[in-house]
C-alpha cells in the first residue's frame, strides 16, 4: 500500500469512487440503501453500535465542499420512527435534531439514532 492509501484508511477518510451509467438503454437510477440520504454530497463514513447497546452511531461527511441538509424525519429504526442525536466522536450528546441535519461545507458529523420511546 502506498503511503496515501495508509494514512486514508488509518484516519477513516474514504476513496471516493463514482460509478458512471453504462451507455444504452436509460434507465432510472435507484438507490439501494437502508439509510435515505438524501444528498449525494453526503456519505457514510462508519457505523457503530452505541456503547449502552440502544442505538447506532453514524460518522457522516459532506465531501464535495459546499453546504447540504438532510432529512432524517423518515428515518426508521425496526419499523418505529427514530429519535436522531448529535453525538461526540464518544458518543456524548451534543444537542436533538429535529428533522433536518445542516452540514457546512467538508463538516464531518456523528449522529446517534435510537428507536423513539413510546
Amino acid at each position: 500500500r502506498s503511503s496515501a492509501t495508509r494514512f486514508g484508511v488509518a484516519h477513516r477518510i474514504p476513496f471516493l469512487g463514482r460509478v458512471l451509467p453504462g451507455r444504452g438503454a436509460a434507465r432510472a437510477l435507484v438507490s439501494k440503501t437502508i439509510l435515505p440520504l438524501d444528498r449525494s454530497n453526503v456519505i457514510l463514513i462508519a457505523a457503530r453500535p452505541a456503547s449502552d447497546g440502544d442505538g447506532l452511531i453514524l460518522h457522516l461527511r459532506e465531501v464535495d465542499g459546499e453546504p447540504a441538509t438532510i432529512d432524517t424525519s423518515a428515518w426508521k429504526i425496526g419499523g418505529a420512527a427514530a429519535r436522531v442525536r448529535e453525538v461526540t466522536v464518544l458518543g456524548l450528546p451534543l444537542s436533538e435534531l429535529s428533522g433536518a441535519v445542516h452540514f457546512a461545507p467538508c463538516e464531518t458529523k456523528f449522529l446517534l439514532v435510537e428507536a423513539r420511546r413510546q
